[in-house]
């Protein structure tokens, strides 16, 4: 079943009564990089979460209700978020990011060999 209408059969079995979550064949397959579909649209495309959906059998994930969600120690989570912020924006990566935007991934893969063509020259940052 492809993403799109495994999102069309919530809406009509569910109704649009919350946020919807799906994986497609790249999950169902356990591609690497496959990526999760997001209200028809949007993809959670890194880290190859759609295959750890598909490793489990599962088709989507379908969340309802009003109420927000109980956080045990605020304190604490807001610690965590400042502290992982803090190591975002002082790593040397997160600066090539905010340089050279994510197509930057792309040369490093392709210069390192990890993706499949056959270039290995780093382009240049001009």
């Amino acid at each position: 079943m492809e993403a799109a209408q495994a999102s069309q059969d919530h809406e009509k079995g569910r109704g649009k009564d919350g946020p919807h979550r799906n994986d497609g064949p790249a999950g169902e397959n356990l591609v690497r990089f496959a990526c999760i579909k997001s209200d028809k649209w949007r993809s959670l495309g890194r880290c190859g979460l759609g295959a750890v959906l598909g490793s489990k059998n599962l088709k989507g994930l379908s969340f309802r209700g009003n109420q927000k969600a109980k956080i045990a120690d605020d304190d604490l989570l807001r610690d965590c978020g400042q502290r992982i912020a803090r190591k975002g924006q002082e790593s040397p990566v997160s600066a090539l990011y905010r340089k050279y935007g994510t197509p930057m991934q792309a040369a490093i893969k392709a210069w390192s060999s990890k993706a499949p063509n056959t270039r290995r020259s780093m382009p240049s940052a001009a």
